[in-house]
């Protein structure tokens, strides 16, 4: 009987590969008995894409009051947005603060946490309040110099 060779045939698979025509284990093929993947087995309806809810778990009817709530929430960041970008925020601003903050109320009065809509106009809205403050107390200073300066 000759040793066996350390190099590799002509034809031989390399180490942990399997032999053309024969499949690998644990690479997608099901055993014998079993459904391929992607195919459920027989007497089964087909699955969907993604995951299943885990049991017990159902998505939660929602709140007309809550649908609401995110609907003006949206509206005011939108509203918050454009008026800091299109110059309106002196007077976005403090409103959707107000509005926002409200909204903000109200959910929590309901007994939840505000929605990500809510509270970025929240925030928003509080930073371009803060800059027309910033802004119009520069104006009064500048003024306040002028007219130290020319009297």
């Amino acid at each position: 009987m000759a040793p066996e060779s350390p190099h590799p045939r002509p034809g031989d698979a390399p180490p942990g590969y399997a032999h053309p025509g024969h499949a690998p284990p644990g690479y997608g093929y099901a055993p014998p008995g079993h459904a391929p993947p992607g195919h459920a087995p027989q007497g089964y309806p087909p699955q969907g894409y993604g995951a299943p809810p885990p049991y017990g778990h159902f998505a939660a009817p929602v709140d007309p009051r809550v649908a609401r709530l995110k609907e003006h929430g949206t509206t005011w960041l939108i509203v918050t947005v454009l008026g800091f970008a299109v110059g309106l925020g002196w007077l976005t601003g403090p409103l959707a603060w107000y509005k926002s903050a409200k909204i903000r109320a109200e959910y929590r009065a309901l007994g939840m946490t505000p929605c990500g809509n809510v509270s970025a106009a929240w925030v928003i809205s509080i930073v371009t309040t803060v800059l027309l403050a910033l802004f119009l107390l520069l104006i009064v200073g500048f003024y306040a110099m002028f007219l130290i300066a020319y009297l």
